[in-house]
């Protein structure tokens, strides 16, 4: 994803800083009641405490290794693009060798590849696809 902001430090305090409040005003309630009125109706055994966290830590770990492993294949299948795209400028340069009117003919085609590939990415088949004009189908 490419994200053209930069987001500093003040960003996220104005943001977060409500939630934080209300979470701290919260804590605070809750240990009063705990600690000065002694409300025994609030203290929690630590077994069901500790299995939801174990739960949890496993979930959001399985969760976790599956983005990263979507993030890998798509950063190597973007690679073997970038890779392909260059192998085939290079082929093409080489093949024209420095003849003007072939270079005029081949113009349209790279253009054509670029305007195809977010087609291509989502699986659509396009509708028309010329040099010059390429529509999803």
């Amino acid at each position: 994803m490419i994200v053209d902001k930069t987001y500093g430090l003040w960003i996220l305090l104005r943001e977060t800083a409500v939630p934080l409040g209300i979470l701290a005003l919260w804590d605070f309630v809750v240990v009063i009641l705990y600690q000065v009125y002694h409300q025994e109706w609030m203290e929690q055994p630590a077994l069901p405490v500790s299995l939801m966290g174990s739960a949890l830590a496993l979930f959001l770990g399985v969760r976790n290794n599956a983005a990263y492993a979507r993030w890998w294949e798509a950063r190597s299948l973007w690679g073997l693009i970038t890779n392909n795209s260059r192998s085939f400028a290079r082929e093409a340069a080489t093949l024209l060798g420095g003849r003007p009117d072939l270079a005029r003919a081949w113009q349209p085609i790279p253009i054509s590849c670029a305007r195809r590939s977010p087609i291509w990415n989502r699986g659509l088949k396009p509708k028309s696809c010329s040099p010059r004009r390429c529509t999803p189908g």
